[in-house]
Formats: C-alpha cells, structure tokens, sequence
C-alpha cells in the first residue's frame, strides 16, 4: 500500500497544533513502526496503538477509551479521523469524541449505516482535513 496524496504535508501541518496518536487495526502488519519508518511519517506521531495484540478495538470505541485515559484528555478534546465508517466513526462517536471521515482510498464508496457511521464531519481529501481541522486549534 502507499500513502495518500498530500499524506506528508498533511502530517507536518497538524502535528504542529496537535497530538498525533496513530491506531491501527492492521491484521496483516507485522511491524507498524516499521511500515512508519519506511515512509518517513514515523516521527509525526505521539503515539503508536497496535491493537493487533490487544483486547482493543476501534468499532466499540474501546481503543478510543484508552487514548482518553491514559493521555487525560476529555472526550471532545479528542478527534477521530478516519476513512472506515463501521470501525473508525462508530468507535469515535461512542466514546463522544469529534468524527471526521477523509473519504478517500479502497473504502470511499462505503455508506454510513446508521447513525451511529455517520461522521461529523467528511471531507474529500487529507488537504481538506487540515482546512477543517485547523478551527480545532
């Protein structure tokens, strides 16, 4: 796989005004830090979350629970991006945080079911991301 256009930039942009906490579901990666490192974007983030050997999931918001607890941050205060309506914008709204939906990549065409899928916010593209995202600063 390979990043998304504009993927750095928009990295460089909202590291810069916030907390990059990176959570992954990824089955079939070994080594995130690795594919990370590989692409240079290692460093953006303050926090790397495997949930491959975990208790943790993204759709229950469980995943999203930990960062709250254990950065102390309150839930508005945290804002979900994602592309996967059933795994990052459900979990994102149980735990009553922010939702963006980039809809972009292989899960683009995918529709919300419920209202529990539908994000906050959507956006086409990661350029539009930082557009939104920097209201939140």
């Amino acid at each position: 796989s390979k990043l998304f256009p504009g993927a750095i930039e928009c990295l460089e942009k909202l590291s810069e005004h916030f907390s990059l906490v990176l959570v992954s579901e990824g089955k079939t990666i070994e080594n995130l830090e690795k594919v990370l490192q590989r692409y240079n974007i290692l460093s953006y983030f303050s926090k790397i979350m495997h949930l491959k050997q975990t208790n943790l999931s993204k759709s229950d918001g469980s995943a999203y629970q930990e960062i709250i607890k254990s950065g102390k941050i309150s839930p508005e205060n945290l804002i979900v991006v994602g592309d996967i309506p059933f795994l990052d914008i459900k979990g994102g709204k149980k735990v009553k945080s922010v939702t963006v939906r980039v809809r972009q990549g292989k899960y683009a065409s995918i529709e919300p079911v419920g209202e529990e899928e539908k994000a906050d916010i959507v956006v086409a593209n990661l350029k539009e991301l930082v557009v939104v995202l920097s209201k939140y600063k």
